[in-house]
């Protein structure tokens, strides 16, 4: 109870202490086109670069204060991926290759941008509208090298289903993924709708898809190449597309969030799907034959 009390605490002042700040400081815009806030700044620390890893404080909330995330309410640490801009006009991404390790910063940025490219999540929260703003609020922690980190997930959260499924519900959370998983484990979360009838078992798919691990990394993808074509309930692909793909429709967009178990399992697969890796595709259903 004292160690959660503590972490309310320090919350608090964090959240408080960047409104403060917001208060006081008028946004500026980077060449980007993202509005910033610039708190603390340490200039001779390290600055991350492309696919290292930081440990964050995040809030963000609406212009208006009402909180909707705060990554002190998670008992895990809160690491994110250093990615390029996800989309134009100012994106967090922007806002994070700004930072050196001990900055803390402010950002404004579109709502439905911050949502659906940064967040991958469709639909706003309630009260939110498409062209409203978001206040990001972040303190950049610590930073781990890519290298460090893919040893620190082998050593932490390879070993097992019991380890796997802990860094999936943090996933969960800090994407804000509400629905329910299916009975067998798998996560449907979807994107744009489609038309016509399902997919179902031994129909012929068209799909594209791109395919990551939770901490973000790519692994593989057909965008700029032909789609996927297979045969539906044959097996001849991993459970989790089996089942996810025959939810959907013709042109349907859909993010399938596939536990190992419905995937490579302890085995894994090659050297970037390692044992008990919980697997993010990107999907569309270009056509069923």
């Amino acid at each position: 109870m004292k160690t959660q009390h503590l972490i309310y605490l320090l919350s608090i002042f964090f959240f408080i202490s960047c409104n403060q700040k917001s208060e006081n400081d008028k946004f500026k815009t980077a060449d980007s086109g993202l509005q910033y806030q610039l708190h603390e700044s340490f200039p001779n620390n390290e600055k991350p670069g492309i696919d290292d890893v930081v440990v964050l404080d995040l809030i963000y909330e609406t212009t208006d204060g009402n909180l909707l995330f705060d990554s002190h309410d998670s008992d895990r640490t809160y690491m994110r991926t250093i990615k390029g801009a996800t989309h134009p006009g100012g994106s967090l991404e922007d806002g994070l290759n700004m930072m050196n390790i001990g900055d803390s910063a402010s950002f404004k940025i579109n709502a439905q941008d911050f949502f659906r490219f940064t967040l991958r999540q469709e639909n706003l929260p309630e009260n939110v509208s498409p062209n409203d703003y978001i206040i990001v609020h972040v303190r950049m922690k610590n930073m781990l090298k890519k290298e460090e980190y893919s040893n620190q997930l082998d050593k932490n959260y390879h070993a097992s289903e019991e380890m796997e499924l802990e860094l999936l519900e943090n996933y969960l959370k800090i994407t804000n993924v509400t629905v329910e998983p299916t009975e067998s484990g798998l996560y449907y979360v979807p994107i744009q709708a489609g038309s016509g009838d399902k997919a179902k078992s031994d129909d012929k798919v068209s799909v594209h898809y791109t395919g990551s691990l939770i901490s973000g990394k790519v692994f593989d993808s057909s965008i700029g190449k032909s789609p996927i074509q297979f045969t539906l309930g044959k097996g001849q692909v991993i459970p989790g597309w089996d089942e996810g793909i025959a939810m959907m429709k013709k042109g349907e967009k859909a993010k399938l969030i596939i536990p190992s178990k419905l995937a490579y399992g302890k085995r894994g697969k090659g050297e970037n799907i390692l044992p008990y890796s919980t697997l993010v595709f990107d999907v569309e259903l270009i056509n069923i034959q």
